[in-house]
């Protein structure tokens, strides 16, 4: 499984692309001092996407009826939390579609921000997808 992945030159003015094989990427991240896991859910038919190209900040849906006002990827930091979050809140939330649950593998130094409550976290950076690996593929069926 390669993707495309564009890196910026030390100079700033050009870029280069280079093939990576996205699970020695991500096994090399897992590997990292430090590294941080955190757990995202989406719809399973977002996952193709998501694994091609990251994911993106948004405010989609639900962030609009919280108002939330900042472009974000929304984050859980455990793995029971996410499970938890889809048997409760957020499987009401994305209806009857089956769901993923998604492993993401960052680096110490990523900016990740606490949520308003204790179980959320979020990025406004985008999340490369050599930093993703599909944990559970459906998590449910709907």
């Amino acid at each position: 499984d390669t993707a495309l992945v564009t890196l910026d030159r030390i100079d700033g003015d050009a870029r280069d692309c280079v093939r990576v094989n996205q699970t020695a990427l991500h096994q090399a991240m897992s590997q990292l001092p430090n590294a941080k896991t955190l757990w995202h859910v989406s719809l399973a038919g977002n996952r193709r996407s998501i694994m091609r190209k990251g994911l993106i900040p948004k405010i989609g849906p639900r962030a609009k009826a919280c108002s939330e006002s900042e472009l974000s990827v929304w984050l859980f930091p455990t793995k029971a939390d996410a499970e938890n979050a889809v048997g409760n809140w957020l499987g009401d939330e994305l209806g009857e579609g089956r769901l993923v649950l998604l492993r993401v593998t960052l680096p110490p130094w990523f900016p990740i921000i606490d949520g308003k409550c204790g179980f959320e976290r979020r990025s406004s950076v985008a999340i490369p997808p050599a930093c993703l690996s599909v944990e559970s593929d459906p998590l449910i069926d709907g």
